[in-house]
């Protein structure tokens, strides 16, 4: 986990994009388990099972590492209108519902 999100930081980093690292890798890593699980829902439940014990000890230690990101994130630059935002969202949640 601590290595998908130092890829995410050098990601952002490199396209000079102003977003918390630890709320990019926690979309990533949710639009690749929801694609795994749609390719193969046996690949998908492999990788819950082994991130599982990890984020069973992230979960204790969540308001360390996430308060700093969420403390930044009115910092960072718009991302669009509030209507782009709402259709992402929108998106978003149809996918997340169609599983």
């Amino acid at each position: 986990m601590a290595l998908i999100e130092k890829g995410v930081k050098e990601g952002l980093k490199a396209a000079n994009v102003k977003f918390p690292a630890q709320l990019g890798g926690c979309i990533f890593l949710f639009s690749f388990m929801m694609l795994a699980e749609k390719i193969n829902p046996e690949l998908g439940n492999a990788i819950f099972e082994a991130l599982s014990p990890g984020a069973g000890i992230l979960a204790k230690w969540l308001p360390v590492f996430f308060v700093p990101g969420l403390a930044l994130l009115p910092l960072s630059p718009k991302i669009g209108t509030s209507v782009d935002v709402s259709f992402v969202s929108g998106e978003m949640l149809v996918l997340a519902l169609r599983f």
